[in-house]
């Protein structure tokens, strides 16, 4: 009898334990899954309080700054690694290559009437290291050809990526950008001179045309 009531005992605790551990794992993804789901929402809400105040010309520079910074740091976070902002990818664009290590999130500044600019950030997951940086930030420079909505991810045989982007600078035109990036000193980087001399490849046509 004795022995009896110590194999019940034993089933009891083990229950007892096994539903205590379920009720925190459960508790755990729970919180997860809304800290990554605020971090999407956080996003487009400092992206839109951006586009509210993007004529007050002294507010909206600090706006976008803190975009850039929330970006950045959702970007880094390994707790994120395998998500692609669903919410974000409504309002704006995000693509992600066939093996998941490259994502690129692209923003458009919608204050330059037709002229468009655009910006955008990549994240590089290799391994257990993240790396994140910009494909394209408006430095008011020679580089400005590659402002671009990047929507496109093709993977090359050596192991580096073909991105394609378009964009429109008013004027009844639109155009399409391509880069070929390759990972290299904890970073990505264009193929140089890959594009008949260029690091990138650039064409411009009427909206009208295929």
């Amino acid at each position: 009898r004795n022995t009896l009531i110590g194999l019940i005992f034993e089933k009891m605790k083990y229950w007892f334990y096994t539903l205590l551990i379920g009720s925190l794992l459960v508790s755990y993804f729970g919180v997860a899954q809304k800290v990554v789901k605020d971090t999407d929402i956080t996003l487009v809400n400092t992206y839109d309080k951006y586009v509210e105040n993007q004529y007050d010309y002294d507010g909206r520079d600090t706006i976008l700054k803190r975009f850039k910074n929330e970006l950045k740091s959702a970007l880094q976070n390994k707790g994120l690694k395998d998500y692609f902002f669903p919410k974000w990818d409504e309002r704006q664009a995000i693509v992600a290559s066939k093996d998941s290590m490259l994502t690129i999130l692209s923003w458009d500044w919608e204050n330059n009437g037709t002229y468009h600019k655009y910006e955008s950030m990549y994240r590089f997951a290799k391994g257990n290291s993240i790396y994140t940086n910009f494909l394209y930030e408006d430095k008011g420079d020679e580089e400005e050809a590659k402002t671009a909505i990047y929507y496109k991810i093709y993977q090359l045989p050596d192991t580096s990526y073909l991105i394609k982007g378009w964009g429109t600078h008013g004027g009844g035109k639109d155009f399409f950008i391509f880069r070929k990036l390759s990972y290299k000193d904890q970073q990505l980087q264009d193929c140089k001179g890959c594009f008949a001399g260029k690091d990138y490849f650039f064409f411009e046509k009427s909206r009208g045309d295929d």
